[in-house]
């Protein structure tokens, strides 16, 4: 199935799982929606959460939620507000924001350090006291000062509030991890509980085989699952397959093997129905975050091209036709 854009894809595959639920007798376990990229999978996931008749959605795109620098300095501040003597987060925060990482007056910072038998954590704050004069790390010492601003701002708040605090509301990287985490927060103590929860959602998120909620996933995950209903999103060129410009050209017939692998395992998760479905247009700015490859169209949008891959399932896979026509016959 093709859409016109982004949008209509979302809506278009959410309207087919909510007649598959309301109309044809499918539980919203049975159906598993595949996509390459989380953006994708999260606008089918937001229509079937919102739709006039709301479906359970759980999507298991956890693993990139850290990768915002903001999300980053978040985490570490709370690691910090747990373990003031964490040297990795601790190493984060003095050099984050610094093209050299500040790595010159760490190196001065850890051999006295060494010399002493002391911790970085112990020796800036003797340097903050005035306990103690340390030469060429005086920017590790702001920097520190800075943190222990903000550790006792957060240290009277309790989980919720620390919580909201170092992932506020309202911001495109924190709200992933938000609604994560939305019906889990309320049972968590303190800082340190906060910390566990988010490390044990993020990076070692549960794999349910049970419950009445469609899974969403990239293909990847799907291994080993089977469903009644399986729809693969997003099936454009540079999404499936993957093009990574950095692989040479010699081991490009090998990366290309293994993306075709895993369009096949894709492919037979599905007992009864599978759905191939793409948009026909990207923004091109999106299109060059996500990878999709674009031509044509005009300055802002461009056309997709259609996953290759979908020429070798052959004439039994069906014929090709517009997402807006399926929904017209019913999804038939």
């Amino acid at each position: 199935m093709q859409w016109p854009n982004l949008d209509s894809e979302g809506e278009g595959i959410a309207s087919f799982i909510r007649d598959l639920i309301t109309q044809r007798g499918f539980t919203a376990n049975e159906i598993l929606v595949l996509s390459p990229r989380r953006l994708i999978a999260n606008e089918i996931k937001q229509r079937l959460i919102a739709g006039p008749v709301p479906i359970q959605a759980h999507s298991f795109y956890n693993d990139k939620l850290l990768e915002p620098p903001e999300a980053q300095l978040a985490m570490t501040k709370l690691q910090l507000l747990c373990d003031p003597e964490d040297r990795v987060s601790l190493r984060y925060w003095l050099g984050v924001g610094s093209p050299s990482w500040r790595c010159g007056q760490y190196a001065a910072l850890r051999a006295y350090c060494e010399q002493q038998l002391s911790s970085p954590a112990s020796v800036l704050g003797e340097l903050l006291d005035g306990q103690l004069q340390l030469s060429h790390v005086n920017q590790l010492t702001e920097r520190y000062q800075e943190l222990r601003e903000e550790l006792n701002r957060l240290a009277p708040l309790n989980a919720t509030e620390i919580f909201n605090d170092l992932f506020p509301a309202g911001t495109e990287w924190a709200d992933p991890i938000r609604e994560l985490l939305t019906t889990k927060i309320d049972e968590v103590e303190d800082a340190g509980e906060v910390l566990d929860l988010l490390r044990t959602e993020i990076t070692q998120p549960e794999m349910p085989s049970e419950g009445d909620f469609v899974r969403v996933m990239s293909m990847h995950k799907s291994k080993g699952l089977t469903s009644r209903v399986t729809i693969i999103a997003g099936c454009v060129h540079g999404l499936i397959p993957y093009i990574d410009d950095e692989i040479a050209p010699a081991d490009l017939p090998a990366h290309m093997e293994e993306q075709r692998r895993v369009f096949y395992v894709a492919l037979t998760r599905a007992k009864e129905i599978l759905v191939l479905s793409s948009t026909g247009t990207l923004p091109r700015r999106l299109a060059r975050r996500i990878g999709a490859i674009v031509q044509g169209g005009n300055r802002y949008i461009g056309q997709t091209i259609a996953c290759e891959f979908i020429d070798d399932l052959g004439p039994q896979a069906g014929d090709a036709q517009f997402g807006s026509d399926w929904a017209a016959g019913g999804f038939l």
